[in-house]
């Protein structure tokens, strides 16, 4: 999944919980946070998440990045 821009994990978080990830990325690329959804492994499988809920980690995190949130940026400063 990691090639495809996000994370998953299923049982490794702790048993019975399917968690997926979407990076939120400086204007330069570099991965400065990210946002993340779970749920109970016998009702939101993986597949079920990244169908339904990918699209709109995906969404929020490119509107963070656009927004260039003044709370996140002023932690990457030297």
């Amino acid at each position: 999944m990691r090639r495809q821009g996000y994370a998953t994990t299923v049982d490794e978080l702790d048993y019975g919980v399917t968690a997926l990830a979407f990076p939120i990325r400086a204007p330069d690329g570099t991965t400065i946070a990210a946002l993340n959804t779970s749920g109970y492994t016998g009702l939101a499988t993986l597949e079920r998440l990244v169908a339904k809920r990918l699209p709109e980690l995906r969404s929020a995190a490119h509107r963070i990045t656009l927004s260039r949130n003044p709370v996140i940026y002023s932690m990457l400063a030297p």
